[in-house]
């Protein structure tokens, strides 16, 4: 089988959460419309006298952050359960969430 490569279209990319807990299956998130992805470095920079002048940096945190937006769609359990989260805050909005690529591999985030 041969491995595909190049540009991949958009909506090939698929985006499910977990609806049932850490041990439940995920959901697809049907009409989803766009998305895009943001990913942050967090770098400490110092001068120590022993480099002469030179900075000395280390990348000490990542961020990601992903922007989906899409279409209501009553009765669709990843839509549901995302329409669901609207009006809570802090660890309540906490979800498993999985990014599956156009070629096969995907990212899972937890929390």
């Amino acid at each position: 089988m041969a491995k595909t490569t190049g540009v991949y279209p958009c909506y090939e990319n698929q985006f499910q959460v977990k609806t049932t807990g850490a041990s439940g299956a995920y959901a697809n998130i049907a009409d989803m419309t766009s998305f895009s992805v943001a990913f942050d470095n967090g770098v400490q920079e110092w001068n120590s006298f022993d480099q002469e002048g030179w900075t000395s940096r280390l990348a000490t945190t990542k961020g990601i952050t992903i922007t989906a937006s899409g279409k209501r769609n009553v009765g669709d359990a990843g839509n549901d359960f995302i329409a669901g989260l609207a009006f809570k805050n802090g660890r309540d909005l906490n979800t498993d969430y999985k990014w599956t690529f156009p070629e096969g591999s995907s990212d899972e985030f937890t929390n």
